[in-house]
């Protein structure tokens, strides 16, 4: 147990831990994708708005400086001199390609300006594109944007080797420390299993001891109404010393003494067991099995899964029990359904908690000590499997076992 709550601790701590980087580096990356190419078409705009062209230089200022035309149009000074550029005119058929300001083939320009031209922006190869249409001439703007592009595949790669190192940081630094975090669960979780076990040892001689004495009285004085209740507890506290002794076995069990075996068949044997005790609550039980249910695991913890579960729906079922057990999708699943009293609707696994009872079971005269049930769930846990309590309406309350 304690093995698997620090393994959810790491698996969770990391996924925590991803997650978050993922979030983060996938809204800064974005964040520069765009950003960049905003620039890359502000820029175009700005070749736009200058019939396609970067004025080198506007007049002199009052003291006689050069004033640089990107600057006057929220552009760094030397943008002008570092974008590479051209533009393609087609206008009734006829082609004008202005290379003046880039080293590519007019065939290849030609070829980028018919791919683009249903579009109005995007990107083509390393280009950032814009078309214009103005009357019966098209008129489309490249940028090279190769340069910005590779930083931004640059900074990308670079998030990506951070954010792996980080993860690596972490799961080191958490599993170190993990046996830290769960030491005071395992501490307690140990002290559990020692009281649990000495608790059940304990209790035996004593039980033992009063169990002889009422015997003598009964030879001595006769069975009356104070033996009959000393021997129904007597046997109610055997029973829970019994579970107590198990759960603290099944805790200490690490390795199933697994064979093959069929379910369907140890339902029926388990049935067989208690059809007396249905006969008497005059409980109809109602059965839909698969014939060949073959299962490998631990049989004789399998049977005391389903003796924990009948016992349960003898105590407190009031007319019916229906199972069901088929194969599906490579899975046993095991349904045990009965009618009760006030069951609540929804999930009802707390019931499989230690020591757990429903208030209206407390209540009643029912006994029971809450074990039971918590036994259940940790055999099927041993085997891997899932097990679940489900109230429907009118008080139907169903145990659901996948294994």
């Amino acid at each position: 147990m304690i093995k698997k709550l620090r393994i959810k601790l790491i698996l969770l701590t990391m996924l925590s831990v991803t997650l978050v980087l993922a979030i983060i580096m996938t809204s800064i990356n974005l964040s520069n994708y765009f950003t960049t190419t905003n620039e890359i078409d502000f820029v175009i705009d700005r070749l736009i708005e200058n019939g396609g062209n970067f004025d080198r230089f506007k007049p002199h200022d009052m003291d006689g400086d050069f004033i640089p035309f990107p600057d006057q149009n929220g552009m760094g000074r030397e943008t002008a001199f570092e974008t590479r550029f051209f533009t393609v005119v087609i206008e009734n058929g006829e082609n004008q390609v202005d290379l003046r300001n880039i080293s590519i083939e007019e065939s290849t320009a030609l070829e980028l300006a018919y791919s683009v031209i249903n579009s109005e922006r995007g990107y083509k190869n390393n280009y950032r594109y814009r078309v214009q249409n103005e009357n019966n001439q098209i008129k489309i703007y490249f940028v090279d944007a190769e340069t910005r592009l590779n930083q931004v595949k640059t900074f990308l790669l670079l998030s990506i080797l951070i954010s792996i190192g980080s993860i690596l940081i972490v799961f080191v630094i958490i599993f170190l420390l993990s046996k830290r975090i769960v030491k005071p669960i395992s501490d307690a979780y140990e002290r559990q299993k020692r009281f649990i076990t000495n608790a059940a040892h304990e209790l035996k001689t004593p039980l033992t001891i009063i169990s002889a004495n009422n015997e003598m009285i009964e030879l001595s004085q006769g069975e009356n109404d104070l033996t009959v209740g000393i021997n129904k507890q007597i046997v109610r506290m055997n029973n829970m010393v019994k579970n107590l002794s198990t759960l603290s076995k099944i805790d200490e069990k690490s390795n199933l003494n697994k064979a093959s075996f069929n379910i369907a068949r140890a339902i029926d044997d388990m049935l067989e067991t208690f059809k007396e005790s249905f006969i008497k609550r005059e409980i109809k039980i109602n059965k839909d099995l698969d014939e060949e249910l073959p299962y490998s695991g631990d049989e004789g913890l399998i049977r005391q899964l389903f003796s924990i579960i009948l016992d349960n729906v003898i105590k407190y079922s009031k007319s019916y029990l229906e199972i069901k057990a088929k194969a599906i999708n490579n899975k046993v699943v095991i349904s045990f359904k009965n009618d009760g009293i006030k069951i609540k609707e929804g999930n009802l696994d707390k019931c499989f908690e230690r020591f757990y009872r429903f208030d209206e079971t407390r209540a009643s005269e029912i006994e029971g000590s809450g074990i039971g049930l918590s036994i259940a769930k940790e055999i099927v846990e041993l085997h891997k499997g899932e097990i679940h309590a489900i109230g429907y309406p009118n008080n139907v309350f169903e145990i659901k076992i996948i294994l």
